[in-house]
Order: structure tokens, then C-alpha cells, then sequence
């Protein structure tokens, strides 16, 4: 990977990415329902809100949302607004410039 480390810090990016969204699905049975915004469209969905997802069965649910959802799509949904997990994320991706 030497003579590619863009493709190496890639997917080192894409693992944390998808660690960190699993992280926060595991997290959601523990957040209020009043505090998960249901009504968030999700990209690449063809229009299907949150709310559509959350009737999904356990794994399905996380499978859709792993594949559809960003880190930062699942922090507005579940309202985290300090300590943002996508932020520190960037900061640690990107102090290798």
C-alpha cells in the first residue's frame, strides 16, 4: 500500500464510517422516541424517511441504514448536536494531510 496510501487511508475511512454508524444504531434503542427526528429523508432512498426504516425488522434495519445512511445523516436523526462523532472523525482522518 505504500505506493498507494490514498487508497489505503480510503478505506480506513470507510471501516471507521461504518463502525462508527453501527455504533450509533446499536446506541438508538437507549434515546428517547421524542428525540429521534423520524421524519429526515434519507439519500438515495427514492424519498423513504427514517420513519419507513424503523419498521424494518432488527437486521434489516441495520443493513438498510449501514448502506443508505451517512454518520452525519444519522447524528441529525437522532439529534446529537455536541460531541458529534463525525467531527472528531474528520479531525482524526484528516491530520494526515
Amino acid at each position: 500500500m505504500k505506493d498507494y496510501p490514498f487508497a489505503a487511508s480510503l478505506l480506513i475511512y470507510a471501516l471507521i464510517e461504518q463502525e462508527l454508524k453501527f455504533f450509533l444504531l446499536l446506541q438508538r434503542p437507549s434515546y428517547p422516541t421524542r428525540r429521534i427526528k423520524s421524519s429526515v429523508t434519507i439519500p438515495r432512498t427514492s424519498g423513504k424517511q427514517f420513519s419507513q426504516f424503523s419498521s424494518l425488522s432488527g437486521s434489516q434495519f441495520v443493513r438498510q441504514c449501514l448502506h443508505k445512511c451517512t454518520l452525519g445523516i444519522l447524528e441529525h436523526i437522532l439529534r446529537i448536536k455536541s460531541r458529534k462523532i463525525s467531527v472528531r472523525r474528520n479531525d482524526l482522518m484528516h491530520l494526515n494531510k
